[in-house]
């Protein structure tokens, strides 16, 4: 599936307040995955959240990350 520049990236004030409260070296590695995000939203860990409209979450190490994709259809 090949995506690139296909996606905007937007990120929540409250996302970047809570990235700022994570450890060094994972919030590095968090915000290294976000990144990527706009080449291609679907590597990784990811799963849809059931009951959501399309929500989907990315496993990171220990921490999860949950995120909206608006204007896509699977």
């Amino acid at each position: 599936m090949n995506l690139k520049n296909e996606w905007r990236v937007a990120i929540a004030n409250s996302a970047e307040k809570q990235l700022s409260r994570i450890p060094g070296k994972d919030a590095e590695r968090i915000a290294l995955v976000i990144e990527t995000f706009s080449d291609d939203p679907f590597t990784g860990d990811i799963v849809k959240l059931s009951g959501e409209e399309n929500q989907w979450r990315r496993r990171i190490g220990s921490y999860r990350h949950r995120w909206r994709m608006f204007g896509y259809t699977p």
